[in-house]
């Protein structure tokens, strides 16, 4: 059995604190040790959203379940002194490795918190007993941990009563897994959330603006350093929300205003097009491999050579651009502007709730309209077309979904999402086929690379049209009379024609 419990807020523990504690338990001698433990995770936090934290300690790295940080209950373990490579194609092979494939893939591994600690550790009368005080120039509050077998529960529960007398508070979970959740939650990049439904609609957009280019800097330092691929997903994903919301909610500011905060926006997205698409290809190679025969795979070592090769070039140019002048001045008048008095439009005052329900209720009947018009003979682009409504309307839900549809929200999102992520697979396989059809068929080409790019097209071409009938009946589930219904009778506001 284990308990673990926490110095007092107001006393921080130091070493002092320390020895008086293990008298009070009774301990004749602690062993005392110094070092630094780092959580790892990836940059969009894989493990930890798992419940499972990557600890490094000084002699290794160890996997846990979070309610289970105790070193003999690691999943899995590596002896390692020094820090492996973030990716793990670069980790040696074993029971970690093994273990951390199938969720990290070619995501890096990174520090999420950094932790030096000086730990004691002692035995008196069967129970083990843990100190570890944050390691620092300012005591800090310190975690004790009581161990015993069920035959030593009376002396576990004495210590535990010791500490508690002295002002130690038992607490559910280990520090360690806290700090956890308080560092995940401090890394995510969160959309900017609408708080207030009665807020003027031109301050809500108005703030969420400014609040994403706040968050720009360290996504785009990830970029420049070619931390992940993850932190120019995040940072192309962030600016796709607010683009589509800044669309969707133009008539609260000027139209000068909203040129200029759409022009800004978009140009992201253009610039680094070309970088996330040789991203997903570089993503996909393995899958490949698996799905092609082995006598067509010879040119595909020289094939993601290539992709690797315009990949890091791509990614330069990127960074370069990232760093420009020009571009910096740009954001600059953009965040001056919205720091501002900003041109009010027609709806600026309006509250935002009331609008965005209207925009929703919109942009649904501008995806139905869409969806009816295709058929298993509806060319990639009009199917794009439809992918790009669609992320309008989830971009709407996600940002205004609990202002609007508080009690819908989450299942809206659902019958969405179903849809979004077939579109995305289909939008993934025509991007990807037209990549590789011009390095089969152009003069010149290799014939191992000619042989194995034109089998992956084929291979694609095979995927996107047995996809395409439950992509169409998710997208009909979409745009049905029932699903109209119910987006008319919590979205539609009056006085709207639709």
């Amino acid at each position: 059995m284990r308990s673990v419990l926490l110095s007092p807020a107001d006393h921080p523990c130091d070493d002092a604190a320390v020895a008086a504690l293990f008298t009070a338990l009774g301990a004749a001698e602690a062993e005392r040790s110094a070092g630094e433990w780092q959580l790892l995770d990836t940059p969009d936090l894989r493990l930890w959203k798992r419940d499972l934290l990557l600890v490094r300690r000084p002699h290794g790295l160890f996997l846990h379940r979070r309610a289970h940080l105790a070193e003999d209950d690691a999943i899995a373990s590596l002896e390692a002194r020094r820090m492996p490579p973030r990716l793990l194609a670069g980790w040696p092979a074993g029971e970690l490795r093994q273990a951390l494939r199938p969720l990290v893939k070619v995501r890096a591994l990174l520090p999420l918190v950094k932790l030096g600690l000086v730990s004691w550790q002692a035995r008196a009368g069967g129970v083990q007993a843990g100190v570890n005080l944050p390691a620092g120039e300012q005591p800090g509050r310190a975690w004790a941990t009581i161990d015993a077998p069920p035959r030593r529960e009376r002396e576990r529960l004495a210590a535990v009563a010791a500490l508690t007398a002295l002002g130690w508070s038992e607490v559910g979970e280990e520090p360690v897994a806290v700090l956890a959740d308080e560092a995940a939650a401090a890394r995510q990049v969160r959309e900017p959330e609408f708080p207030e439904p009665r807020q003027a609609a031109g301050e809500a957009l108005r703030s969420a603006l400014l609040a994403t280019l706040d968050l720009l800097p360290t996504l785009e330092d990830g970029i420049s350093r070619d931390i992940d691929s993850e932190f120019l997903h995040q940072h192309r994903v962030l600016l796709r929300r607010m683009r589509s919301l800044t669309r969707a909610l133009r008539s609260v500011v000027d139209e000068t205003s909203a040129e200029l905060v759409l022009a800004v926006l978009a140009e992201s997205a253009r610039r680094t097009n070309r970088l996330r698409d040789l991203d997903v290809w570089l993503q996909e190679r393995e899958a490949m491999e698996r799905a092609l025969p082995p006598g067509l795979r010879a040119g595909l070592e020289p094939l993601f050579a290539a992709v690797a090769a315009e990949r890091a070039d791509e990614r330069r140019a990127v960074a370069a651009w990232l760093k420009d002048r020009a571009r910096w001045d740009r954001l600059a008048a953009l965040r001056l502007l919205l720091a501002g008095d900003v041109g009010r439009g027609d709806d600026h005052d309006r509250p935002l709730a009331a609008l965005a329900a209207q925009r929703t209720w919109k942009a649904w009947r501008t995806v139905a309209k869409a969806v009816n018009g295709l058929d298993e003979d509806a060319p990639a682009e009009a199917i794009h077309e439809v992918r790009i409504l669609c992320k309008r309307l989830r971009y709407l839900l996600d940002a205004c979904g609990h202002l609007t549809a508080p009690a819908d929200q989450d299942d809206l999102r659902r019958q969405l999402r179903s849809a979004q992520e077939q579109l995305g697979d289909y939008n993934d396989a025509a991007v990807q086929q037209d990549f590789l059809i011009p390095r089969a068929t152009a003069p010149g080409t290799p014939p191992e690379i000619a042989a194995t790019a034109g089998a992956l097209a084929g291979m694609l071409e095979h995927r996107r049209r047995g996809a395409l009938p439950g992509l169409l009946a998710a997208l009909s589930d979409l745009a049905a009379p029932l699903t109209r219904t119910r987006y008319r009778r919590l979205f539609r506001q009056a006085g709207d024609d639709g």
